[in-house]
């Protein structure tokens, strides 16, 4: 089923693509990529906190996954509240440390400490 929603993501069918990477996530989910791809579906539909559930999940399979760590924090950050900024913050510190010169990762985690400063 990963296999099928790629290939229905790149036709551009969402829905379906969904579906694929859900199944595929669901029966196995040592398929980090499908879990990733779904994720980044809640994502880019506005469902932040279950892209972030989900990258969870992904990451209990996949710890070493820097490029994992920051969908998470960016998951996080767009969350906006207090708790998941300091959330995200800690992901992206966890991106840097495994890909310490990654200039976006870098950035992302001096934006999330920025963000959790205004709390203060």
């Amino acid at each position: 089923y990963e296999g099928l929603g790629f290939a229905y993501q790149g036709k551009g069918d969402g829905d379906n693509a969904f579906r694929s990477f859900n199944k595929a996530f669901r029966l196995d989910s040592t398929r980090h990529k499908a879990g990733y791809e779904l994720a980044g579906l809640y994502f880019k539909s506005d469902f932040a906190d279950e892209a972030a559930r989900r990258m969870k999940k992904v990451l209990e399979t996949q710890p070493k996954n820097a490029n994992y760590w920051h969908a998470l924090g960016l998951a996080y950050i767009s969350i906006g509240t207090a708790q998941t900024d300091a959330m995200a913050a800690e992901a992206f510190a966890k991106s840097v440390e495994l890909e310490p010169k990654n200039a976006p990762y870098l950035r992302d985690l001096a934006n999330a400490q920025t963000a959790i400063a205004q709390y203060k």
